[in-house]
């Protein structure tokens, strides 16, 4: 049953007329508005006479004229509805509004009491973020480093393709779950330690860990906000194998230098001394003697020969 409301009623003229959002009242068969209190005038454009000459599709555009009798055709016997529709002023700017409906039976006819509330402006606030996030988030998409937002619970709120990639192998990695459930295995790791101080502490930081699954390093930079943090991933295992094998290669300079400066020399002195030493011997006795000594120090240089170039091969 409607709501009966009369313009006598002090509450109806306190609610109604003085109140800061735009509202009308408009009979359901006719569409003709009955009442509209001074916000609807200073919003719409329009005089008080002027709306009270005027139906409900004055204001709506021409296009959503046949949308607009289906739905009053709809929420004739509800009590309340709610809805965003478009609007027009006098002055032919579109608007896009919240309104709540009210049934109501406003002297002696059937009408809905409407309260309109304009989201224009949230509406193209909420467009250009949108777009801003968009493209923000095609660039992400298109970074060479990995990407990835936690919430203060240290949930996946976002992960780029290449975080995916430089983390997951066999990883499930879904938005809201903890990292610390995706990966246990950093658990006592500096990365863990940076991730939890970062929930107190605004400093970024930067470190390198290693990850034995996937079987990665990785250079992680740690920028916390209100919200949790953004966390830039780089993928350096190529970087860290040449540095590995770099410092191999020294290594096996420094021993290859150390073999020729000390051992080969060694062994080759000693075969050189008893090789001069026999030319000047003249007693076959004595040279017999040296053989033996020389057969060592002849094998024992085509095993350091031998080991150098095991080195050079690995």
């Amino acid at each position: 049953m409607s709501k009966i409301i009369t313009d006598t009623e002090n509450s109806f003229k306190v609610l109604f007329y003085h109140n800061p959002q735009p509202m009308w009242i408009v009979e359901v068969d006719t569409l003709k508005f009955f009442a509209v209190n001074d916000a609807a005038i200073r919003h719409y454009g329009y005089s008080r006479s002027e709306f009270l000459s005027i139906t409900l599709a004055k204001i709506r555009p021409p296009k959503e004229h046949g949308e607009m009798i289906e739905l009053i055709n709809k929420i004739k016997d509800r009590q309340s509805v709610k809805k965003e529709l478009t609007h027009v002023k006098k002055n032919g700017d579109i608007i896009l509004v919240n309104i709540t409906s009210y049934t109501v039976n406003y002297q002696g006819h059937e009408c809905r009491m409407v309260i309109i509330n304009d989201v224009t402006r949230q509406s193209v606030v909420n467009g250009k973020l949108q777009t801003a996030w968009a493209k923000l988030r095609q660039t992400l998409e298109t970074m060479t480093d990995g990407f990835i937002t936690l919430n203060k619970k240290l949930q996946f709120t976002y992960i780029n393709k290449e975080a995916l990639r430089i983390l997951s192998t066999k990883k499930n990695i879904s938005l809201n779950k903890n990292i610390f459930d995706v990966f246990p295995e950093i658990e006592n790791t500096r990365f863990a330690e940076f991730i939890r101080k970062a929930l107190v502490d605004p400093k970024s930081e930067r470190f390198e860990q290693y990850l034995s699954t996937p079987d990665k390093w990785i250079c992680p930079t740690i920028y916390p906000n209100s919200s949790g943090m953004g966390i830039y991933i780089t993928d350096i295992t190529l970087e860290k194998k040449s540095q590995m094998l770099n410092q191999a290669h020294t290594k096996t300079l420094e021993e290859l230098a150390y073999l020729n400066s000390h051992v080969i020399r060694k062994e080759v002195a000693n075969i050189v001394g008893i090789i001069q030493l026999m030319e000047h011997l003249d007693d076959k006795e004595k040279i017999t003697e040296l053989m033996p000594i020389l057969n060592k120090s002849a094998k024992n240089l085509d095993n350091i020969i031998k080991e150098i170039n095991t080195k050079i091969e690995n």
